[in-house]
């Protein structure tokens, strides 16, 4: 059977359509396969949707619900083994009462005295077994003859009087799986039904169906024909508007005709241009198509399922529950997962095509339970395979050899072959067995083998489920130590922040922030570094800032700034008294030279990056609406024909980088520290800002006219956010000091980690300028994790992970919850076809949106 259903997630219904009536399941035969994809649905304000939950885990059961046998006998072991009448007890019926079970145990004579007598009592169909010294004891089931297939389950629970075992005899399930996979649904899809043509007078025109699976029931799709495509085409849909769609496909004077057909339509290529003619195919384009289904498959096909159908009631079905249980991913808390169960009843009749009744039967390899080839098992024991014993014979003069196998089973298979790598297998009268018990048997080879001349294989005909003792140790279970570790970090964490009250529940803390920082507003003219000046953070309606805060002078002292980058005229930059400036280039495969005096540069030097090493301060000359500025040691200057400036090496190959970039270019955004207090378990970091940027020049109004002018040129930044550890200095100890001496917290530095930056992105700046936003989210989980998202425009993704390093420094995730983070712009280049490029670039942020020019939302960051 297979079925395709809604699970309602509020009502916990299944049902055929998203607000149809619960499903009715059909009369099913034993034995068959049900398949079942599910799609979620939740009800809101009373009308049934369509949900996407994350699906963690599944577990579908069919059988009786907590079902005691019907009949049959089960024995006891109490204590250690091996099995034997002093600590296994005689067959107790399904039915026992707590006298007949407590006469039973009582009579063991491996029980020490002192347990002596065992009460038990008969409570909820439970067996509460106590001994009379109140110890706990394991016990076992080495005989279970049970009908249907049960389960003996003993639990134990400590009291004040000792320990109580619980005994419950529980119907084992019919059918179970834990399997599930996610199935997208089936793609609409276009066939030929006819091929156009004709003969003679004679025409017939093409015929083409799309057909549209009933489960692809939300989303859109294009149809495409050669370059022609059709405007988007929702669901649901109707042959009226697939046949207004598809009028942008048509040939002029052509015609498409649609008939509606079950869950398809009819497409005829019609009209003078296209009637009586060979069509290619419509393409299907899918923009958008339905969320993937839960699939999963219940076999009834087990040996529970038809022992249960040996019984049927008088009309000859067996009616068994169905539970469906969904683990499902909280929409609001990535760490929480809520369990939702589904329960309806299912009717089974008895099959008639039973294996013993085919003509050709197929080989079965399910075992089913029988008596003693089941016994309870529980999480510190595994189950092993077939048992066997090998046995390497022959001495040159023995004509008979005792194999002692210890398999406690007359069941045996005995295989003799000679000792080699391409030896025979003897016949069975080359050799004679005898049996001297259930572990031992007498080999009687025909010939006198000689020395290991043979090798006998003795080997148990079933596959018992026998069950040994777990010894592995915790390094020898995959990733135990490092999670027992990871748990041993956690939970030292919570002790350290019990005592001042950091484990006590905040009820306001789910809607109020705990921290919130609001990023600096500016705007910066480029490469002269004028400033407006704008206050710090974000205007909001709650702001009792003075008017005159937002403004500067152009004779005008109430003149507001400027809010977008177009406000930003010649005559403005006239009025500023600023011009354009050398918008200067990167020196890129550069050759390194000892620095020289400016005042002796001749064309030769243009190009080369020169480095300080004199040990004292060179003064570099001003020039292009830059200041004079100042080469100290270690540090590097270029020539590029025109002026000196200072160049700063590419950070992403260390001193392999020869690409140097203009240092006066760069710009630190902001640097915000976050610690442990602040964002705390369970809590989540959330960063916003953008800008906007671009080239404006005093001679924008001509810049159309001379297209190869040096002051028509684009440029590149690159945004970088970045993370870092706070160091402090330890001062040793100073012997010599004055007794008393000591030192308080020292913060030495911030280790930035700029070799793994959380963002690196570049921007193109050219005179149409553009808005750029950027974020991070840093999530601290309940166990104390940190993982990191970055997010570009809108689009959030996985922080990326570099392959160079120890495993901390490829991580652009902060590995500790005191961290420092700061976003900064570098590496400013110009396109390397510009001669002497000149202009001004203008930057205005850090609360500029898309659309928005004063933005509440971005520029700040926030914790809750």
């Amino acid at each position: 059977m297979q079925a395709h259903l809604y699970a309602n997630i509020t009502s916990l219904q299944l049902t055929e359509t998203l607000a149809g009536a619960v499903f009715q399941f059909p009369k099913l035969v034993a034995g068959k396969h049900l398949s079942f994809r599910l799609r979620l649905a939740h009800k809101l304000e009373g009308q049934s949707e369509e949900t996407h939950l994350t699906v963690h885990g599944i577990k579908a059961s069919l059988g009786k619900v907590d079902a005691r046998p019907e009949s049959g006998t089960f024995k006891l072991m109490i204590g250690d083994g091996p099995e034997g009448a002093g600590n296994v007890t005689t067959d107790i019926p399904f039915n026992a009462t707590a006298d007949n079970l407590a006469t039973a145990i009582t009579a063991l004579t491996d029980l020490p005295e002192t347990a002596k007598p065992a009460t038990v009592t008969l409570e909820d169909g439970s067996y509460r077994i106590r001994f009379k010294d109140g110890q706990m004891r394991d016990f076992d089931c080495p005989d279970n003859a049970l009908w249907p297939l049960t389960f003996v389950n003993v639990s134990a629970s400590e009291f004040d009087e000792g320990y109580i075992h619980e005994l419950r005899l529980t119907q084992a399930p019919a059918a179970q799986t834990v399997d599930f996979t996610m199935v997208q649904a089936d793609l609409p899809t276009v066939s030929r039904v006819q091929e156009g043509g004709s003969n003679g007078d004679v025409t017939w025109n093409e015929l083409q169906k799309l057909s549209i699976p009933p489960e692809f029931n939300v989303g859109a799709f294009q149809l495409r024909r050669g370059f022609k495509k059709t405007d988007p085409i929702g669901l649901p849909t109707s042959g009226e508007e697939i046949a207004t769609a598809l009028e942008a496909l048509s040939d002029e004077g052509g015609e498409f005709t649609v008939t509606e057909q079950q869950n398809a339509v009819l497409i005829e290529f019609g009209g003078e241009a296209m009637k009586g003619r060979s069509q290619a195919l419509l393409e299907v384009f899918v923009i958008e198509g339905p969320e993937p289904d839960v699939s999963f498959t219940l076999d009834t096909d087990t040996a529970a399922m038809m022992t249960l159908m040996r019984r049927p009631d008088s009309a000859g079905e067996m009616k068994l529950p169905l539970e469906i249980e969904l683990i499902l991913q909280d929409e609001n808390d990535p760490t929480k997962l809520h369990p939702v169960a589904f329960r309806t009843e299912l009717t089974f009749l008895r099959q008639l095509n039973t294996e013993d009744r085919n003509i050709a039967a197929r080989m079965n390899w399910n075992q089913p339970f029988s008596r003693r080839s089941y016994a309870p098992y529980g999480p510190n024991q595994f189950l092993i395979g077939q048992r066997h014993a090998r046995f390497i014979i022959g001495d040159g003069a023995s004509t008979s050899f005792t194999l002692n196998h210890n398999l406690n089973t007359h069941d045996l298979y005995v295989s003799v072959r000679e000792n080699s790598t391409t030896g025979r297998v003897l016949r069975d009268y080359e050799y004679a067995i005898t049996f001297d018990g259930p572990n031992a048997l007498t080999l009687f080879p025909l010939v006198v083998p000689a020395t290991a001349s043979l090798v006998a294989l003795v080997t148990t005909a079933a596959h018992p489920a026998s069950f040994a003792a777990h010894t592995h140790t915790i390094d020898d279970v995959l990733t135990l130590r490092e999670q027992l570790d990871a748990l041993s970090d956690a939970v030292s964490e919570l002790q350290a922040i019990a005592p001042s009250g950091g484990l006590a529940v905040n009820t306001t803390e789910a809607t109020t922030a705990i921290a919130e920082w609001l990023l600096p507003r500016f705007i910066d003219i480029y490469p002269c570094r004028y400033s407006f000046a704008l206050p710090n953070g974000n205007k909001t309606a709650a702001d009792t800032q003075p008017a005159n805060q937002n403004s500067f002078s152009l004779g005008n002292p109430q003149q507001e700034a400027p809010k977008v980058i177009a406000d930003i005229t010649p005559q403005m930059l006239a009025d500023l008294k600023i011009k354009d400036g050398g918008l200067l280039p990167a020196i890129h495969r550069a050759d390194v030279y000892e620095m020289i005096q400016p005042s002796e540069v001749t064309e030769d030097y243009e190009g080369n990056v020169y480095e300080n090493i004199s040990g004292i301060d060179i003064l570099l000359p001003g020039g292009k609406g830059r200041k004079r500025d100042v080469i100290y040691p270690g540090e590097f200057a270029a020539y590029n024909g025109h002026v000196w400036y200072k160049v700063k090496r590419g950070e992403e190959q260390g001193s392999n980088n020869y690409s140097f970039y203009p240092a006066q270019f760069d710009r630190m955004l902001f640097e915000i520290a976050v610690n442990e207090r602040q964002l705390r378990f369970k809590k989540t970091f959330r960063l916003d800002f953008g800008f906007e940027a671009g080239v404006v020049s005093n001679l924008m109004a001509y810049l159309g006219d001379f297209s190869a002018s040096p002051h028509n040129t684009e440029a590149q930044w690159s945004v970088l956010v970045e993370w870092g550890e706070f160091q402090d200095d330890e001062v040793a100890d100073d012997e010599t000091a004055p007794s008393g001496r000591s030192t308080g917290v020292n913060l030495s530095t911030i280790n930035w980690h700029t070799e793994s930056p959380i963002i690196d992105h570049r921007i193109i700046l050219t005179n149409v300028p553009a808005v750029h936003s950027f974020g991070v989210e840093i999530i601290r989980n309940a166990a104390g994790a940190l993982s990191c998202n970055r997010i570009l425009y809108g689009g959030k993704e996985s922080a990326p992970t570099y392959f160079a390093g120890t495993a901390d420094e490829r991580k652009a995730c902060p590995n500790t919850a005191n961290f420092a983070l700061r976003a900064r712009l570098s590496r400013f280049d110009t396109r390397d076809d510009a001669w002497d490029p000149r202009g001004l670039v203008v930057l205005i942020g850090l609360n500029r949106e898309v659309g928005v020019t004063d933005s509440n939302t971005m520029g700040r960051a926030i914790i809750k």
